[in-house]
């Protein structure tokens, strides 16, 4: 008489370091993304944000004057 085959137990040690491995690939996959948009945009669109930080900036002057009122 044959013994009906029992599921495999899965082994909790291997599971959890595949869940481990899947969230690292997750975050490499994520600061590699983050690390090519900063480079793109320091390399190809340097120009263009430059220009745009320029037209941003406010120069401050500061005028010496004679406190109080002298005639």
């Amino acid at each position: 008489m044959k013994r009906p085959k029992r599921a495999k137990k899965p082994n909790l040690k291997q599971v959890a370091f595949t869940r481990f491995m899947l969230v690292v690939a997750v975050f490499v996959l994520w600061i590699g993304g983050i690390s090519i948009r900063l480079v793109h945009l320091q390399v190809t669109q340097h120009a263009w944000l430059k220009g745009k930080a320029l037209d941003m900036r406010q120069d401050k002057k500061t005028i010496r004057t004679l406190r109080g009122d002298h005639l």
